[in-house]
């Protein structure tokens, strides 16, 4: 008898299906599942998959892949493989992305895909909703308004919060009109309220006064004193200067962001989980608490000139390159980058998906390292300032900044010079000039 060798097939047909598509989108936040078949088996064989947008921004609401090989061990016939969405504060609709599968190295060169499924992902609705409260010209002289803005991290449905301010060193009344548990509604697709109090001027000599404004989300929360957010309110006598902010009478913390409201800016230095700050070559500080990647969409979206005067997204993409880690991206990056630009990407949507992707797992540990130490030199110089407020911002800490290294030690090093510039009679910007001066206090 003769048995006949049975025929390895290694040219197989493959499918993708998942219970996710057009017609039964996702909610934000949520994974999705594909399932990848082969018709056959008895061959070990490797496919390629790669997502491709139509009205989704890429890494901004889903985990992105390009290239990704999957491989099939000889008796497996089917993979399944799970992608993770994004949950963000932008209301969008409904979007989709398809998943694309390849044979072969030179399809996915082409383009060529032999297989795809079309998924889709739908806003989530939030009703419990996170705020911030922040001074936007705090401090001011005797009379004016100052102005507060909130900002919630959602939409999509109306939300009430309550507004109380109570006396530090300035007293309701004589120095400012309080509020008394005003409510602030947001409107559905609202995400920004601002509210004013009035300050009062008078003949008596007070110095800088303070008062806090607190913010609760709820009636009941307000009378068991649970704060969701707070701020502060700065009078000044005219002519006299602004000061530090005492510490709270209730053991709270004293806010340590220095918020402003830029008209223009020059340099993105770093982004942290919380934070985002920016240095303009003016020499002011702005730093603004929340979402980094919130916070650069609403920022970016209003002034992307003054980030950068490329003419073009060559040279757009490595300005933020050069920006943000001191080096041009490898071609690999440039192409990426550029494909996208050049394929609609407003480089508004391209630099919140490059900084939601600067602390991602895939990012290199040396950006990460670099990023990190920036936030640490930033955060500490920003705290000297506030501590020595008659010192003045030095924009030197612009170039300290760029000459960051991610290496080890390089924060320590860089608060040694911090602390001299505000501890001796010289500034930060005659440091960076001395180099021999520069060079002993890094070591």
């Amino acid at each position: 008898a003769t048995i006949a060798n049975k025929e390895v097939i290694t040219d197989f047909n493959y499918t993708i299906s998942s219970e996710v598509t057009i017609d039964n989108p996702v909610g934000e936040g949520s994974n999705i599942s594909f399932t990848i078949t082969r018709d056959n088996s008895g061959a070990e064989s490797t496919v390629y998959l790669s997502t491709s947008d139509s009205t989704t921004l890429g890494e901004l609401d889903y985990q992105t892949l390009s290239g990704y090989e999957l491989t099939f061990a000889t008796e497996e016939t089917s993979k399944i493989i799970t992608l993770d969405t994004y949950q963000d504060n932008r209301t969008e609709g409904e979007e989709s992305f398809s998943l694309e599968l390849y044979k072969s190295q030179a399809e996915l060169q082409a383009r060529d895909y032999h297989a795809w499924h079309t998924s889709g992902i739908q806003d989530t609705v939030t009703t419990d909703f996170n705020y911030t409260l922040t001074s936007l010209n705090s401090p001011v002289q005797e009379g004016e308004l100052l102005t507060f803005e909130i900002v919630r991290n959602g939409s999509g449905t109306v939300s009430t919060v309550y507004i109380n301010t109570s006396d530090d060193t300035a007293s309701e009344g004589d120095d400012y009109t309080a509020l008394s548990l005003q409510a602030v509604v947001f409107d559905e697709h609202e995400t920004k309220k601002t509210i004013t109090v009035t300050t009062s001027p008078d003949d008596e000599t007070e110095g800088n006064e303070y008062f806090w404004i607190d913010l609760y989300k709820s009636q009941a929360d307000a009378q068991n004193n649970t704060i969701e957010a707070y701020s502060w309110g700065m009078i000044q006598d005219e002519g006299l200067s602004s000061s530090s902010i005492p510490e709270r009478a209730n053991s709270q913390p004293a806010p340590e962001v220095i918020t402003s409201n830029p008209e223009t800016w020059d340099s993105i230095y770093l982004v942290s989980e919380d934070t985002i700050y920016f240095v303009s070559e003016e020499g002011e500080d702005f730093i603004y608490a929340g979402s980094a990647v919130d916070t650069a969409y609403s920022l970016f979206q209003n002034d992307l000139e003054s980030f950068s005067s490329a003419d073009n997204h060559h040279d757009f993409i490595e300005s933020v390159y050069q920006n943000l880690f001191n080096r041009a991206p490898d071609a690999e990056g440039w192409s990426f980058w550029e494909e996208q630009l050049d394929q609609g990407l407003t480089e508004g949507a391209f630099l919140i998906s490059f900084l939601s992707g600067a602390y991602a797992a895939t990012s290199g540990d040396e950006d990460r390292d670099l990023l990190d130490n920036m936030y640490e030199v930033a955060t500490y110089y920003s705290e000297q300032f506030m501590e020595n407020p008659t010192e003045g911002m030095d924009s030197a800490i612009n170039t300290l900044l760029e000459s960051l290294p991610s290496a080890d030690g390089a924060v320590e090093s860089a608060m040694n010079v911090i602390d001299y510039a505000f501890n001796n009679d010289v500034t930060l910007s005659g440091i960076m000039e001395d180099q021999a001066l520069f060079e002993q206090l890094w070591s």
